[in-house]
């Protein structure tokens, strides 16, 4: 049975990426031997500082029009980090940064060291790229891992290009095996979406309806405006 980060690994070459630049840290590091064993496909540049590799992701993107990789940990991925994930922002390059949240195997709420959690004693490492990025996914699962960073991909190169984001718990996702394949499926535009995230969503959008009534939407005029992006 595959782990998240098999499948994490995976879909970054299935999204096309080929470079990743990175100063490992906490969940990144757990997953250096995944990408060892794809290094003919996947190069991952380890740099000196999260701000050197950010610069370098986002002078990636500007220079071949894909998404850069940029990798860390979250407390220095989303601060010294910033300065390439802002010059991306501001210059409209696409960029996928992927972190996580370095909560210590579920002692995040005990306000621990580093942790970007967002709970008692921790930072939000959200919040903080959420001002910064077009898309900030946040996975708790191993197929909201895969999800989430499809969506990031898409995200990045769609209508204004820019960077997008992908959080993860450490540990939990990156080592945690996934309850089954995670499959994979075409949609529109080229993007991809893991189909057990997809279920997973309309349960949880079943249950809320049976909790609180029919979610509102908006209608298409909005849609096609582009107000709701």
């Amino acid at each position: 049975m595959a782990l998240t980060k098999n499948a994490v690994v995976r879909t970054l070459l299935e999204c096309g990426a080929d470079h990743a630049f990175t100063l490992p840290g906490l969940g990144i590091t757990w997953m250096l031997d995944e990408f060892d064993e794809v290094r003919d496909r996947l190069r991952v540049v380890l740099t000196r500082s999260e701000q050197t590799a950010s610069v370098m992701a986002q002078t990636y993107g500007r220079l071949t029009g894909r998404p850069g990789v940029f990798m860390g940990q979250g407390p220095f991925a989303s601060t010294t980090g910033a300065f390439g994930i802002l010059e991306a922002h501001f210059a409209g390059t696409p960029m996928v940064v992927l972190t996580d949240t370095s909560c210590y195997d579920g002692f995040g709420m005990y306000g621990v060291y580093q942790s970007m959690t967002g709970d008692y004693g921790a930072a939000d490492v959200r919040t903080v790229l959420g001002t910064m990025t077009k898309y900030c996914g946040y996975a708790t699962e191993p197929q909201e891992a895969v999800y989430g960073l499809q969506l990031a991909f898409k995200r990045a190169r769609w209508l204004r290009k820019g960077p997008a984001a992908m959080v993860m718990i450490a540990r939990a996702p990156v080592t945690r095996q996934s309850p089954q394949p995670l499959a994979v499926a075409e949609v529109t535009g080229g993007a991809r979406v893991a189909a057990n995230g997809m279920r997973s969503a309309e349960r949880r959008r079943q249950r809320n309806e049976q909790n609180h009534g029919p979610l509102e939407t908006c209608d298409e005029k909005c849609l096609v405006a582009g107000g709701c992006e």
